[in-house]
């Protein structure tokens, strides 16, 4: 499934050349020269992905409580920790739609996300 999506993104592999280089590099990474390293990048990305899918789980949840989009207008966001710390160019309602475009269209259609605010 990983290697479909893989290939998917690389355009120059086909799905059975992406496991055989994986298969080859988890095989050998304990003797490239720099092998922890590509280790430790490797554990970071799968780490930031696993948040990414687990904030999208939050997002799908929150909205669940809210089907209508009339009620999306009455989301309510909790900035106690956030806005304490960061200083924001968006209000309150900017962030709701930017949320509800996140859930309507997913994490990685930015293109679409951007043209909704500037519809």
């Amino acid at each position: 499934k990983d290697a479909e999506k893989i290939s998917n993104e690389i355009c120059t592999k086909t799905p059975k050349e992406v496991r055989e280089y994986s298969k080859a590099f988890w095989s050998k990474i304990g003797r490239l020269e720099k092998g922890e390293r590509y280790l430790e990048r490797v554990e970071k990305g799968e780490a930031d992905l696993e948040k990414r899918t687990e904030n999208f789980r939050v997002l799908e949840y929150k909205f669940e409580n809210h089907k209508e989009i009339a009620e999306w207008n009455s989301l309510t966001l909790n900035y106690s920790l956030y806005k304490a710390n960061v200083k924001t160019k968006f209000s309150e309602e900017e962030d709701r739609f930017l949320l509800c475009c996140l859930y309507k269209y997913g994490l990685d259609n930015w293109a679409v996300i951007r043209n909704a605010f500037q519809m």
